[in-house]
């Protein structure tokens, strides 16, 4: 393959994605990436000094990916079941069938426990990813009255968490119905609904 002139530091890092999914954390170097863009090492060196430089950026590429899903997953309109309905069904076809999502999610954690700095960064973007949930919960509360839903936070987290783990387990498993555990996840909050109302 013909190698570029010059390449931008965004396609570095999405290279870095792809070779982090293929062969893991551990496994990825720099060459490696340079590699999979098509380019010198050396012209990796140039736009990141360190794999740690890179795997922060890849972090933050990956949750900025990631809270833009939520966001776009948890914002969609009408009444308050059909929002929460579009909801799961937006969240089971993005982070319940995305084993790239899967993997990257499992490396950056990775990455971010060993790193103080990354586990700063993973820590308050796991927040900002779970506030999209979380507002679309406080919409609901406050449309249908406080006796509709648990309190948003709690309920928000409790939804994010199960995401989170439904992700980790597609990884190792794929014998798991995703839409079946996404569907009913979501029955049980319109019956949850149904019952506060």
């Amino acid at each position: 393959m013909a190698r570029p002139i010059h390449i931008e530091q965004a396609d570095i890092v999405e290279a870095a994605k792809h070779t982090i999914q293929k062969r893991g954390l551990a496994a990825t170097t720099l060459k490696n990436v340079a590699t999979e863009a098509g380019v010198t090492q050396g012209m990796v060196y140039y736009h990141f000094k360190t794999k740690e430089e890179l795997l922060l950026a890849v972090l933050r590429s990956f949750f900025s990916d990631f809270i833009e899903l939520s966001v776009k997953s948890w914002t969609s309109v009408g009444d308050p079941g059909t929002k929460v309905a579009s909801a799961f069904d937006a969240s089971r076809d993005t982070y319940g069938k995305r084993d790239d999502l899967h993997k990257l999610l499992i490396n950056v954690a990775t990455f971010s426990l060993q790193h103080e700095e990354a586990g700063i960064e993973f820590g308050q973007l796991l927040q900002t990813a779970q506030l999209a949930i979380r507002i679309c919960c406080a919409d609901i509360y406050e449309s249908w009255g406080p006796s509709c839903l648990p309190a948003p936070e709690p309920l928000s987290r409790i939804i994010f968490s199960l995401m989170i783990g439904m992700s980790i387990q597609c990884l190792f498993n794929k014998e798991i119905d995703v839409d079946e555990v996404y569907d009913t996840l979501k029955e049980m909050v319109l019956d949850l609904m149904l019952f506060y109302r």
